[in-house]
């Protein structure tokens, strides 16, 4: 055990001229913080030695030693309090008052005492001590005191781990298993425990307990008959605890039986019943089964180990099932198929020309599911279902649609569909449609030249708005005509046209071409013819009379634009003539 002595020297100044008197024969409670004041020597002017342990552990008892001393003073006391745990004493100078120890007499500089620690958990005990050293004289002037508050902490101790269990308990060899566990530290300090999973006494998995998945052991790491471990050494990070184990075999699994199903799943009385299943064994066992035939749930013996029923055996409106047992000579495993009623006589509806409409869809057009629906009864179609698949992917939020948005498809898509009706009383089969690829769109353009008559002082600016429902980027091209001859080309925007480029009774349009990669589309403007500024001069006014009648001859004909544009221009130089 880690003890100290802690010790507290002042040099005190004696008071000669002051009469001094013995410490209280019988000591005081509640002094261990404040000390003596009634006692004239002053504060700090005694020496106190206490030994306390460094650290403690819960329920155990430690023995203290108390020594104040002052000079060559022999005679004293003191006052002791704990914050937690319990003192007692054997000592004749020393007592137990209301829990805390003081002197029974003022006989001796020393006393021995014992303290048991408080149960764990409590944390940090804090000891005041008060201690007076006495000239024996009589007076209390001359007698010096001092006073110490020490905190012993509570041992670290190490961490613990309880509650161990694998889940789920007795696993087997399709089940996969975890590890649970309680985890304590008397500080609250983080698990960082070390966590061992071994098989048949060979390490596989090691980690701490923050290492991902470390707890979990899936299973297909396991076999029927091994011998696995989890071992856990607790750990705060500063100690390490006992080692828990738990230790556990791999038991077998039982064989599985899956998708019992009885065809045709809605017989009538002409259909004979044929059962089948699957059947599987984790261990790799061979696997024996055994077919009971019930109807109306009455066991029917004679048809024992078959798996087709004759229709001689049934009649209408009587529910049959089979119940499997399989065994891999380990277990047994009992499963039981859905039930069928023997129904009257009807011809399974059937599809024809099952497909999707649109042959070669694009991202801007709806699919559209179609088929030919054959009842050899004569029955109408009451109803279907259908299951889309994109890019072989079942598309749930789709089902039983006819038509499917144009929103829900892109470019390189292949889209395909299932269906299956009913005549209401069975349903067809399923039937699968060819499948169909998404294929692109040509992009949209359109475009305007303004202003849409330009003066010869007007520079020309091509909006052009390209919308491709593919999100394919781009690539748009420009070429400038004049007078159907080609003058100008550019693929960098801004598309406009300087006036300097321009003259009067020129006619102007642009084509654009739009390519996205795949294909090339192209538009073209409606043309604009450039007039004259009617403010610049009145020679340009007669020029661009002349020249638009010069365009009528040779491109024989004159627009009726044109035609009211000269006469207005006509009538605006008269006016300006007349003034």
């Amino acid at each position: 055990m880690k003890s100290r002595v802690i010790t507290i020297f002042m040099i005190f100044v004696m008071l000669l001229t002051v009469p001094s008197i013995n410490a209280n024969e019988d000591g005081i409670i509640n002094k261990s913080v404040n000390g003596c004041s009634c006692h004239g020597g002053g504060q700090g002017n005694a020496e106190i030695a206490i030994e306390l342990p460094e650290e403690y552990a819960p329920g155990q008892t430690y023995s203290i030693d108390i020594i104040v001393t002052s000079g060559s003073y022999t005679n004293g006391g003191f006052n002791l309090a704990v914050t937690d745990g319990s003192l007692s004493t054997n000592d004749p100078n020393a007592k137990i008052q209301s829990g805390q120890a003081v002197h029974s007499n003022a006989n001796t500089n020393s006393w021995t005492l014992d303290w048991m620690a408080p149960p764990q958990g409590s944390g940090t005990v804090t000891f005041t001590l008060a201690g007076l050293a006495a000239d024996g004289n009589g007076r209390r002037t001359n007698d010096g005191w001092s006073t110490i508050s020490i905190d012993v902490l509570e041992i670290d101790a190490p961490p613990k781990v309880t509650n161990l269990q694998i889940l789920p308990t007795n696993p087997t060899s399709s089940d996969s298993f975890e590890l649970s566990y309680d985890y304590f530290d008397d500080r609250n300090e983080p698990d960082s425990s070390l966590i061992t999973w071994l098989k048949d006494g060979e390490i596989m998995f090691q980690g701490n307990s923050e290492t991902v998945d470390i707890l979990k052991i899936n299973y297909s790491y396991t076999k029927r008959g091994e011998v696995w471990e989890a071992q856990i050494i607790p750990n705060d990070g500063i100690n390490l605890g006992e080692v828990i184990t738990e230790e556990f075999i791999i038991r077998n699994s039982k064989p599985v039986i899956s998708n019992l199903s009885i065809n045709p799943s809605g017989p009538s009385q002409k259909n004979d019943l044929s059962a089948t299943w699957n059947e599987y064994d984790e261990d790799g066992d061979a696997v024996t089964s055994s077919i009971k035939w019930y109807k109306d749930n009455v066991r029917q013996l004679e048809l024992d180990g078959l798996t087709t029923i004759s229709k001689d055996f049934t009649e209408v409106d009587e529910e049959w099932y089979f119940e499997i047992t399989s065994n891999d000579t380990f277990e047994e495993q009992i499963e039981n198929s859905s039930k069928v009623i023997l129904n009257m006589v009807n011809d399974v509806p059937t599809l024809q020309n099952i497909r999707i409409d649109n042959i070669k869809p694009t991202t801007d057009l709806d699919l559209y599911a179609n088929w030919n629906f054959l009842d050899g009864d004569g029955d109408e179609q009451s109803g279907f279902e259908t299951k889309w698949y994109k890019n072989d992917n079942h598309k749930i939020e789709l089902d039983n649609l006819l038509t499917i948005d144009s929103t829900n498809t892109k470019k390189g898509d292949i889209w395909f569909f299932m269906a299956r009706v009913t005549d209401g009383i069975e349903f067809s089969e399923w039937y699968q449609s060819l499948s169909v690829q998404i294929n692109n769109s040509i992009p949209e353009v359109s475009a305007q030249i303004f202003p849409s008559s330009p003066s010869n002082n007007t520079n020309l600016t091509l909006n052009i708005s390209a919308i491709d429902l593919d999100n394919d980027i781009l690539n748009i091209e420009v070429q400038w005509i004049k007078n159907d001859t080609f003058v100008v080309n550019s693929n960098e925007a801004p598309f406009n046209l300087d006036s300097n480029n321009t003259k009067i009774s020129e006619i102007w349009y642009a084509n654009i071409t739009v390519g996205d990669g795949d294909v090339l589309t192209t538009y073209s403007t409606e043309p604009v013819t450039i007039f004259p500024d009617l403010i610049a001069d009145d020679e340009l006014l007669k020029d661009f009379t002349a020249e638009a009648y010069l365009q009528s001859i040779t491109y024989g004909v004159l627009t009726m634009a044109i035609f009211m544009l000269v006469q207005f221009l006509l009538s605006v130089k008269a006016t300006k003539e007349g003034q």
